[in-house]
Formats: structure tokens, sequence, C-alpha cells
């Protein structure tokens, strides 16, 4: 019994130091790109959903965010309060239609989605639209984004 209490010390000792976790702690949310590496190469570490690292070989992966649209996102649409997608973003992946804060003026958005467009309006009123992959300039006022 005495042996079984000085393991269990132990091991929580190692966990609290972070030296050692028990394997059902070790378990992360990771992209599946990542969690299929770490099955194959042992030792691999989780940094993050988008990273892991191997410390014994110098090894580190990740996951890099596709940008088809300045810096709007794969998956992505976005307003910016300068034109050239530049200066505040405001981002959505939720494919609906969006109300701007009323402090936030749009001055060009883009579409980073693979298909669809998205509206910049003015109550009901269109005012440009954009394909997938495209962005515009705005200078009319804007109250909020569709996207369809």
């Amino acid at each position: 019994m005495k042996k079984y209490r000085l393991i269990v010390t132990a091991a929580a000792a190692l966990f609290l130091l972070g030296i050692a976790a028990p394997p059902a702690m070790a378990a992360t949310t990771v992209a599946p790109e990542i969690q299929a590496v770490l099955d194959e190469v042992p030792g691999g570490v989780v940094v993050d959903y988008f990273h892991a690292e191997w410390p014994d070989r110098h090894m580190s992966m990740s996951i890099e965010m596709t940008l088809t649209v300045g810096s709007c996102a794969t998956g992505t649409y976005c307003a910016y309060n300068t034109a050239g997608l530049t200066g505040t973003k405001l981002s959505w992946t939720t494919c609906t239609t969006q109300t701007l804060p009323t402090s936030f003026i749009l001055r060009s958005f883009a579409n980073g989605r693979t298909s669809g467009t998205v509206q910049a309006r003015n109550g009901t009123t269109v005012v440009a639209t954009v394909g997938a992959s495209a962005w515009a300039n705005v200078t009319a006022t804007t109250t909020n984004l569709r996207c369809s």
C-alpha cells in the first residue's frame, strides 16, 4: 500500500510540475492534419489547434489560414473602415445579414468564401455586390452586409 501511495504521489507531483501528464489529460482538440502526423510520428506535443512540436526531432508543424482576398481568410466575409481592404476589419463566418455597428463606416468589403455573393446595403438597398474571392470599395452609406 505504501508503494502504491508513493507512485501516485510522485505521478501527481510530476503532473503539477508539468513534467508529465496522465494519458487522459494529454488529449487536446487539434486539426485533423496535425492529428494524422501526431499519430504517425512519436513524441509530438500539441501547442494549440493549429500547431504541434516534436522537441526531440527539432520539428514543428503549423496550419496557416489561406487568405483568399487581402486579409480576409478563406470561408469568411469581411468589412473594412478604409478603402483597399485596410484599416479596422470586422469578419464573419456565418452567412447571414450582419448589421454594421453605427460607429463603423464601411469603405471596403471582401468575400473570402469560395461561392456565393456578399452585398453591401443601406437598409434594403444594395450599394455594391461582390462574388466569391472578390472585393470592392464603397463610398455610399452602408448599414449591413448580406451574405447569400
